[in-house]
């Protein structure tokens, strides 16, 4: 079985979850059906590793939700949040959503609406009740800076 057009990240998943499923439905106890994504593995938690040790100078709460959005991409948006003082502004405190966190999204991730910022790129959508003053603010930002069209 081939896993085709989905994300690095998420192929690995995908696999062990069929391969778990197909074992079961043969009742192949000794789990002979395996994946061949150990070396996918590996290289993901080496890139991980190396994202959170390399960035210990920002809360863990934050780098969790870059890496949770971005993956693999994560260190790129710490890298556009590093670039200058301004993308290194905190637009909402809460969640530690930056300036070059927004920038990047644009430039690099193609966002080119506000529902694409909120749900897709920084999973607003995951938090409960996304109060309209986040939204304001990150608005405001957006069109001050024009930074979208």
């Amino acid at each position: 079985i081939s896993i085709k057009s989905v994300k690095f990240t998420t192929a690995p998943s995908i696999a062990k979850n069929i391969s778990s499923i197909l074992n079961r439905m043969l009742d192949v106890s000794q789990n002979n059906l395996e994946t061949n994504y150990s070396e996918l593995d590996r290289n993901y938690n080496n890139i991980k590793n190396s994202f959170f040790s390399n960035n210990e100078k920002y809360d863990d709460s934050l780098l969790e939700r870059i890496w949770t959005t971005y993956g693999t991409r994560s260190q790129s948006v710490v890298d556009y949040i590093e670039q200058d003082e301004v993308s290194q502004k905190i637009i909402v405190e809460k969640e530690k959503i930056y300036y070059g966190e927004l920038k990047y999204n644009v430039d690099v991730e193609m966002a080119i609406t506000l529902d694409d910022i909120f749900a897709r790129r920084l999973g607003l959508t995951a938090f409960e009740d996304i109060s309209d003053s986040i939204k304001n603010k990150i608005s405001k930002v957006l069109d001050d800076e024009k930074i979208l069209s």
